[in-house]
Parts: structure tokens; sequence; C-alpha cells
């Protein structure tokens, strides 16, 4: 099974791991002054034992000698030359990009759809007496540690959204730039009370 390898400047098309692994051991990190070598580590060669067990498999390598901007790039060998394999690695990286970017948007429309239909459930409840408690995150005012606290609201509001609003202004009044993030209007617990 092959595989195409590239580290830097530098590629190679291999039938297995031990060739793999004899390339590997054969560079040194280009990030360093002094070109330290690559050596391959067992986790290394583990790695590249199931990358040549996968017909499809792949993924970016690191090993001892390797510093932390340095790694070696290890996909399908989908061509027969340097070059077809090269061309068909940044297609598939660039393919690859893509799909993670769409599924991100996707999880973001999901979460407005969310968000707008709890708008709406909530904006048609009537003026009343509202009790929500939502969960929020203050940093430390030194910049230091994080601390996760439930603060409850009780209050009178024109609808549920606006009982929402109320407890976000009450926060960022009481907490100011300590507010790091609160939960969203899906998440808070949001309950009338009483109609007025």
């Amino acid at each position: 099974m092959r595989k195409y390898l590239k580290f830097f400047n530098k590629r190679v098309i291999v039938n297995s791991a031990k060739e793999a692994e004899q390339f590997i051991n054969g560079l040194t990190d280009m990030n360093e002054p002094d070109g330290r070598p690559l050596v391959v580590n067992d986790n290394t060669r583990r790695q590249l034992d199931a990358i040549f067990r996968d017909e499809n498999g792949g993924r970016k390598l690191q090993t001892t000698g390797c510093s932390s901007g340095c790694c070696i790039y290890c996909y399908p060998a989908w061509g027969e030359t340097l070059d077809e394999c090269e061309q068909k690695a940044i297609e598939w990286v660039n393919r690859e990009r893509t799909e993670r970017e769409l599924e991100v948007i996707r999880e973001h429309q999901e979460r407005s759809r969310e968000i707008n239909e709890r708008r709406k459930e909530l904006s048609a409840l009537p003026r009343g007496r509202y009790e929500v408690t939502i969960g929020f995150t203050l940093m430390d005012a030194r910049g230091g540690a994080f601390r996760h606290r439930d603060y409850t609201y009780t209050g009178i509001a024109e609808n549920g959204e606006d009982a929402f609003r109320q407890v976000l202004s009450a926060l960022r009044e009481k907490y100011g730039d300590c507010l790091v993030a609160f939960d969203s209007i899906v998440d808070a617990d949001i309950a009338l009370v009483s109609v007025m």
C-alpha cells in the first residue's frame, strides 16, 4: 500500500511503514538552526503501522526531534508521481477543510434556529412576574481564574424575552468586564410565575 509523505520540500512515495520510517529518520528539523535529526519514536512507529493498515489512512505526524511547528504529512499516494500526489493531497485537504467549514456553518444555523424559536415562544408570553435562572462565567478581577455561577432573577417583565434581557442587563451592570460568558436564551430557565 503506497503512501505519500511530505516534509517541507522533501517528498517521497513509500510502500511500507519501514520505508516511511527510513525516510523520516533521514530528515532534520528545518525549524532548528542546527538541523536536529528526526528519529521515529515508538508512538510514531505505531501511527505509521496503523496508517499502512488503512488504505485511506493518513495524518500529520510529529516525532522525536520535531519542533512544535514541524510536521510530517502522510497521505495515501493518490497519484503515480510526486507532483500528482501533491496535487491530490492539496485537493483532499481543501475538500476536508470545506466540509469542516460547512459543518460549522450548519451547526451555527441550527443554533440560530433554536434561538429564534425560543425568542418567539418567550415573546408570546404575557406581561407578568418572571423567574429567570441563568448560568454565567466570571473572570477573576486580576485576569486569572474563571468561576461559573448561577444567577436567579425575579421581576416584572413584558414577556419572557424581556425578562431574559433584564437579567443580562443586571449581570452586565453588576459584573462589568468580569462577565465573560452566559447561557443563551435557549439554555436559560425562564418561568412565568404570575400574570399581571
